[in-house]
């Protein structure tokens, strides 16, 4: 089989749930049916992330966007907005010109917001921190891909993973954006390939109503590829816990067959 070369690019976008009730998505709680329609068309902050930032760095001329309930999950979306929003590289106008500028040039300009909180220059929470960034140094390579393959299925993760999904819902505000998504890199000529994240089963059992989440989640997957007229992939064989290395991520073994699965799906179509 020939292989097909093509820029990749996968996007992590926190969906936000906005307070107000003006979506027109109606989804139940079932797995069917779910219902998808359009809302106004609006700038909505889930997008900037990748317009803002990835397009220009990268001028990517196709975006395969993995999903999953943790894409759809309010909890998990907001605290992720949250820390983009709040980075100085995210932000925008003349001020955040100077900021960043400064920041280049002056240690304590650019270290301001840890010496107004000195716990995070020493004690547990410094301790924290430091683990944190090594662990991320460790875990990913300069190109953005996973090197770390140690499993964690603690007791500690199933709590964080269970926290994340808690109220677990579809919500209006999350499809508009996704859809949002969609159209704006369809308007700039970039093609967009869903793929439906392979799941364990321990992660399937953390969720408020375990397979019925799911099965929701895969059925509004399948709604929203129709809804933008694009390609949605997944897994077309089975994967069972021994393939993950904890509750999200595949193994090394794992993640090369269903790059090779998604790939000759890709082939075909």
């Amino acid at each position: 089989m020939r292989v097909f070369s093509i820029l990749i690019l996968f996007v992590l976008v926190a969906c936000h749930k906005r307070e107000s009730s003006d979506s027109s998505a109606n989804l139940d709680a079932a797995p069917i049916p779910v219902q998808l329609a359009r809302a106004e068309a609006k700038t909505l902050p889930a997008f900037e992330p990748v317009v803002g930032t990835v397009k220009p760095r990268l001028e990517a001329t196709t975006v395969m966007w993995g999903l999953a309930s943790l894409d759809f999950s309010s909890s998990y979306g907001l605290a992720n907005f949250d820390t983009y929003e709040s980075a100085l590289e995210s932000q925008d106008g003349w001020l955040a010109d100077v900021d960043r500028w400064t920041s280049q040039h002056s240690v304590l300009l650019r270290e301001r917001r840890v010496l107004r909180d000195p716990s995070r220059l020493f004690g547990a929470e410094a301790d924290v921190d430091t683990e944190n960034h090594e662990f991320a140094g460790n875990s990913v390579g300069t190109d953005g891909e996973r090197l770390l393959f140690d499993p964690d299925t603690s007791d500690r993760l199933r709590l964080v993973q269970s926290a994340r999904l808690r109220d677990f819902a579809l919500d209006g505000a999350d499809i508009d954006a996704i859809l949002h998504v969609g159209d704006e890199l369809a308007k700039r000529d970039i093609t967009l390939i869903l793929v439906a994240l392979p799941m364990p089963q321990r992660f399937v059992d953390v969720h408020p109503r375990t397979d019925q989440d799911v099965a929701t989640v895969s059925r509004a997957l399948e709604l929203i590829a129709e809804d933008l007229s694009v390609t949605l992939v997944g897994p077309t064989r089975t994967y069972d816990d021994a393939d993950f290395v904890d509750f999200t991520h595949l193994s090394a073994a794992a993640a090369t067959r269903f790059s090779t699965d998604v790939a000759e799906q890709l082939a075909r179509n």
